[in-house]
């Protein structure tokens, strides 16, 4: 067995990588409801100022605020279901 590594060697640093990962994913989702709680609860109130003494540029302002459902924000490879063939017709 001289060409074996130590198990420590061979899973530790996949293991760490996952744990770095998972503490990276924890922090993302925190620093997100972070932002969205200063959104929420600080910007939008300051902005209502605008909805009757600049109407347009309130209205833009809560268009560019709304999510838009694209998951990864890249339009489907496949199409809008999800693959090339069109969805099936309910029967008649």
């Amino acid at each position: 067995m001289l060409g074996q590594r130590p198990r420590s060697l061979r899973f530790g640093k996949p293991l760490t990588k996952r744990s770095s990962n998972r503490a990276s994913g924890v922090m993302l989702k925190a620093e997100f409801a972070a932002l969205s709680k200063l959104l929420n609860e600080e910007l939008d109130p300051l902005m209502l100022r605008f909805k009757t003494t600049e109407p347009e540029f309130y209205a833009e302002f809560v268009a560019a605020r709304d999510i838009v459902g694209n998951p990864g924000g890249r339009p489907a490879k496949n199409g809008a279901n999800g693959n090339d063939t069109p969805s099936p017709t309910p029967p008649q």
